[in-house]
C-alpha cells in the first residue's frame, strides 16, 4: 500500500510539473532567441569513443579502456574518471547513481518549432524520485566532474535523420565493450538515448536554456588523434 501511494503521488506531482513546464518551454522556444540563450554541443561518435564538445569543457569518453576525461576550457585542467559502475555497489554513491540515472521518457502529442521547422518532441524526466524531495532546487549530484540535477528536459527530434541507425549501432557497440558502465554516462553521451526517443535530437530544452545539438560519425583513428594533450599521462 505504501508503494502504491508513493507511485500515485509521484505521477500526480510529475503531471503537474510537466504540464507547467510544457507551457513555459513552448512559449520560450517560439520567441526570438538571442545568442546568449543558445549554446551548442557537438557529439563526435565512433567505435570505442565519443567526444562531447561543449562551450565550457570537452568530454573524451574512451569506451575501449573504460575512462572519461573532462577537460576544462577555462582552466585547461584535465581530470580522469573510471566509467565502470563496479566500484559503487554497496555504498552511498551507488544509491545516488541509481536515483540520478533514472529516466522516464514521454512522447509529446504536439510538434515543436525550432528554427522554423516542426519536430516531434520527447520529454525526459531526470531523476523523477528526486523531484519528490524537499528543497528540490538544491538537489544535485556530481560525477565525472559534471553536476546532475532532477528536472524535465525536452528534445525536439528528427525521426528521419540519415545517421540515426548508425548512431544507435555505435552506441550499442560502445556500451557492450565497456562492460558494466555507470548509467550516468548515458546522459553525457546521449547517443545511448536515441532509440528511446525515436530519432536524433536537434536541440535540448531545459527551463529557459536551449542547447543546439550536432552529431558526426568519425573513424576511431580520427577520434584517438583528437585526444587532448593535457590529458596524456593521467
Amino acid at each position: 500500500m505504501k508503494w502504491i501511494l508513493l507511485a500515485c503521488l509521484l505521477l500526480s506531482f510529475l503531471s503537474c510539473c510537466i504540464g507547467n513546464m510544457t507551457m513555459a518551454e513552448v512559449a520560450e522556444l517560439r520567441e526570438p532567441m538571442d545568442d546568449k540563450r543558445i549554446s551548442k554541443i557537438q557529439f563526435l561518435v565512433g567505435r570505442g569513443y565519443t567526444i562531447v564538445e561543449e562551450q565550457s569543457r570537452t568530454l573524451f569518453i574512451n569506451y575501449d579502456d573504460g575512462f572519461l576525461f573532462n577537460l576544462s576550457k577555462e582552466t585547461d585542467h584535465c581530470r580522469k574518471f573510471n566509467i565502470s559502475s563496479s566500484g559503487y555497489k554497496d555504498d552511498f554513491v551507488a544509491g545516488k547513481i541509481n536515483i540520478f540515472s533514472e529516466l522516464i521518457f514521454l512522447k509529446e502529442g504536439q510538434q515543436q518549432t525550432f528554427k522554423g521547422q516542426d519536430y516531434p518532441q520527447y520529454k525526459v524526466i531526470n531523476a523523477p524520485h528526486a523531484l519528490l524531495l524537499r528543497g528540490v532546487t538544491a538537489t544535485r549530484f556530481e560525477q565525472f566532474g559534471v553536476i546532475f540535477t532532477p528536472g524535465v528536459t525536452a528534445y525536439p527530434v528528427m525521426p528521419d535523420h540519415v545517421a540515426f541507425r548508425e548512431l544507435v549501432e555505435l552506441a550499442e557497440y560502445n556500451s557492450t565493450i565497456a562492460g558494466e558502465i555507470n548509467p550516468l554516462i548515458f546522459q553525457l553521451d546521449i547517443t545511448h538515448l536515441l532509440e528511446r526517443i525515436g530519432g536524433v535530437p536537434v536541440c535540448r530544452i531545459k527551463k529557459d536554456r536551449v542547447t543546439e545539438l550536432f552529431f558526426a560519425i568519425e573513424k576511431e583513428n580520427t577520434l584517438r588523434a583528437l585526444f587532448p594533450s593535457q590529458c596524456v599521462g593521467l
